[in-house]
């Protein structure tokens, strides 16, 4: 994730560029691709999360992921049907107890863990 990051700062993407992109797909998805009204338009995410490091978190990635999560919740909150986050490295369950009390709860309550620990 911060790999990609400084990709993309390397390349003359800025982090505004990317919400303002985040914030045009939704309303593209949300008006062109799927109108139908809530709730017969929902969204699932998933969110893979193999090969992520601990210091793949700093402070900067945590606030840009914040500013996302604010885009998509301040504009089409109800639109979220489920978040799948899959294979979360074992130090992921500290981060989510101390960051999920931010997180709005009609949001929190969607998330669900996944794991193909073999």
């Amino acid at each position: 994730m911060l790999c990609l990051r400084q990709d993309f700062l390397s390349r003359g993407v800025t982090e505004e560029d990317v919400l303002y992109h985040l914030a045009f797909y939704h309303e593209f998805l949300w008006r062109v691709i799927d109108p139908s009204p809530y709730p017969e338009g929902t969204q699932l995410k998933i969110i893979d999360l193999s090969g992520i490091s601990f210091s793949d978190f700093n402070s900067e990635v945590i606030s840009f992921m914040k500013r996302c999560a604010e885009i998509v919740g301040d504009n089409h909150p109800e639109r979220l049907y489920k978040i799948f986050i899959l294979n979360p490295p074992s130090w992921f369950s500290i981060m989510w107890k101390a960051l999920s009390p931010l997180i709005n709860p009609k949001t929190r309550d969607k998330v669900r863990f996944a794991c193909s620990c073999a």
